[in-house]
């Protein structure tokens, strides 16, 4: 029986009422490898899981520093608005919706994956220094300063995307779907590992020099992470590139792989577009919202001194946030169960099923993420005149702002590796071997919400600031409180 369900394709859960079909497969007209067939990868051992899941703490530095650090910095040392800030803050969702899908399709085409990861890690940690240091790079020109501060946050956004593309990718054609789950969890470990080592440097002082320069490290020191823990068995071996590929491909080749998208990606895609649109706004705003909270409870000390003891309070919250998000995640990945023997090869069909009953579990821990997002960004708006309130409410949100990342990136993960190994779902190599373009179909949903949350709270932030209302940031969270409760139900 076992034999019988492995010579033919899987196929995906139909509608009730319809017949089960195979998935569609219209990537053959742009069609980038060869491949002699799926290769089985062998369980993935512990250095293995860790090579390519510590780059995560590099990430979530810098991702850390950007949501915590950036909007202080660029309002109190740079002089930017508050209604200029969005203008900043949209760079990464710009880049991982124009500039993702080229590094994709690229990647794809050449198989390099390495390259685009150590390049994108470069122009990371390069353009995250030339930030720290826009204002002696510009002489101590005001203007200058802010166009230094400008290229440099594009530019790193760019060279995120194509770490982001290299890395996941990476991992797909490395690491065993089974193991997937296990992977992301340990991605999320050191992503929290990250935020607390990154809070805890401001926990007295913050400094945005001391923090860029933890997180340049960072991602220096794991550039070469991955090629040492890649399998030694190749899950493709490329006969030939298809030679009408090229950047004018991309457009095709994306609606291609949006048409072709897995049933479990799909819905996380759609989820994750609420889901980012209600994240980013209490990720990139919190520290802020924190520090007004606690200034207007201190009205007697002197400007400077009432600025510096803002921020390192709300640094603080965020600190205890994100102890509890790890110690969340480590209960998690204590209690977490594979549901196969660590050297058991399970047939396509044991595989499915074992992915079903995990997705299912995922997405009721999402929905209850959502509702308690919801709940709690209520009531950072009710107890925006009070610190301690208002902390409480920081910090929950804080606590569970890890499983906005984790969740949905591990269902994703799984079902295409499970695709990109032969295991499910596809019958062509050509579609087996286009695991960036899937992954960059979830990065663009991921780049939407948080394109039109920018632009919500840009909107928002200049009504403001045109009716002369000060300590308005705790209003960015009612669109929040909408969308989480339609992702909870979404999911």
């Amino acid at each position: 029986m076992e034999r019988h369900e492995m010579e033919h394709p899987a196929r995906w859960p139909s509608r009730e009422g319809e017949e089960s079909e195979p998935l569609r497969n219209s990537l053959e007209d742009v069609a980038l490898t060869v491949n002699d067939g799926p290769t089985e990868l062998p369980d993935a051992n512990t250095w293995q899981i860790l090579a390519y899941a510590l780059p995560y703490f590099s990430l979530q530095a810098l991702n850390t520093i950007f949501t915590v650090y950036l909007t202080t910095y660029l309002t109190s040392d740079l002089g930017f608005s508050a209604s200029e800030v969005p203008m900043l803050l949209i760079a990464a969702p710009l880049a991982g919706l124009m500039i993702a899908p080229v590094f994709a399709v690229l990647s794809d085409r050449s198989g390099n994956r390495m390259g685009y990861y150590a390049i994108g890690g470069l122009t990371m940690a390069t353009s995250q220094f030339c930030l720290a240091w826009a204002r002696e790079m510009s002489g101590g020109n005001a203007a200058a300063a802010k166009m230094v501060a400008f290229i440099a946050i594009y530019s790193g956004s760019v060279g995120a995307q194509a770490w982001i593309v290299g890395l996941r990718a990476m991992s797909a054609e490395n690491i065993p779907a089974r193991q997937q789950p296990t992977l992301n969890l340990w991605a999320g470990l050191a992503s929290g590992a990250a935020s607390v080592s990154v809070l805890a440097s401001g926990f007295v002082r913050p400094s945005f020099r001391l923090v860029t320069v933890i997180g340049g490290v960072a991602v220096l020191s794991t550039l070469l992470m991955p090629w040492l823990g890649r399998s030694s068995v190749p899950v493709t071996s490329p006969k030939k590139l298809a030679p009408a590929m090229s950047v004018r491909s991309v457009p095709k080749v994306v609606l291609a792989a949006i048409r072709n998208v897995p049933p479990i990606t799909r819905r996380t895609c759609k989820t994750q577009v609420l889901s980012q649109f209600a994240w980013f706004p209490v990720l990139h705003y919190m520290s802020l919202y924190l520090s007004e909270s606690y200034s207007a409870e201190q009205t007697t000390l002197a400007s400077r001194s009432a600025s510096s003891a803002s921020s390192g309070a709300g640094v603080r919250v965020l600190l205890i946030g994100q102890i509890g998000a790890l110690v969340l995640q480590c209960v998690i990945a204590r209690t977490w169960d594979s549901g196969f023997a660590p050297s058991s090869q399970p047939s396509a069909a044991q595989l499915q099923r074992r992915m079903l009953s995990d997705t299912l579990a995922l997405r009721r821990i999402w929905a209850v993420s959502f509702a308690t997002l919801a709940f709690s960004a209520l009531g950072t708006v009710v107890s925006r005149s009070s610190f301690w309130p208002a902390s409480v409410w920081g910090a929950g949100i804080s606590a569970i702002s890890p499983l906005s990342g984790w969740i949905p990136h591990a269902l994703v993960s799984y079902e295409i590796a499970a695709v990109r190994q032969g295991r499910v779902g596809v019958e062509s190599a050509s579609s087996r071997d286009s695991s960036a373009a899937f992954f960059v179909v979830h990065e663009i949903s991921i780049t939407s919400g948080q394109i039109l949350s920018t632009l919500v709270c840009g909107a928002i932030s200049f009504g403001f600031e045109r009716a002369g209302t000060s300590d308005s940031t705790a209003f960015l969270f009612v669109p929040v409180v909408a969308a989480a409760l339609v992702a909870g139900v979404v999911c």
